[in-house]
């Protein structure tokens, strides 16, 4: 009698050993059948879960962001630190995860280069993976407006799209240009969090 396959389960394997491969050789140098040579299954198994190697890695990125604002919802939840201090911890968390998956950013980037040549249009697709990221740090700062640690001048919104856009620029400098100096970005986390720090 064949044992039950769990399809979810192996789904989530194919994901696991197509990041690891995307980021050992970049996305244009893996095919559906490495990955399936990596996952020990048959390359036509691999299309009862994926339409192509495109969404395998849309999937394999969306797991990753979703997983990632899940564990910040839950670290900023359980800390009972201030709005400012918290900004801080999740900021420095990415900066830790930026360092460790660098590797994996820039395959990132390879793809939505590959997907910008070939007509699509990423802001979508960007925009759908950090959304979660933008909307906490926007709620930190209101929460730090309203507790009269930041000042009531700062419009939220903004302030959370200056520390987003710090994110981007470490992005590129880890990523891309090899720049990434964790101690000057630290430094500029801390700055900002200065200007917007009620004075009064």
């Amino acid at each position: 009698m064949p044992v039950p396959v769990d399809h979810e389960k192996r789904r989530q394997i194919i994901l696991d050993k197509a990041v690891e491969l995307f980021g050992e050789r970049g996305y244009s140098g893996v095919t559906f059948r490495d990955i399936a040579a990596r996952c020990g299954i048959a390359r036509t198994t691999i299309y009862r879960y994926f339409d192509d190697k495109q969404s395998v890695f849309a999937y394999a990125i969306q797991r990753l962001t979703t997983r990632l604002d899940a564990e910040f919802r839950d670290m900023i939840q359980a800390s009972d630190a201030s709005p400012r201090r918290k900004i801080r911890q999740a900021m420095c968390r990415i900066l830790d995860m930026l360092f460790e998956y660098k590797m994996l950013l820039t395959v990132i980037f390879e793809f939505l280069l590959h997907e910008k040549q070939i007509g699509k249009d990423i802001r979508h697709t960007v925009r759908r993976h950090t959304i979660g990221m933008r909307v906490l740090l926007i709620h930190l700062v209101r929460d730090g407006i309203e507790k009269e640690e930041f000042s009531e001048d700062v419009a939220p919104e903004a302030a959370g799209s200056l520390f987003y856009g710090i994110l981007e620029s470490s992005i590129l400098q880890i990523a891309v240009t090899d720049t990434g100096d964790r101690t000057v970005l630290e430094a500029e986390i801390d700055l900002l969090l200065d200007c917007f720090e009620n004075k009064a």
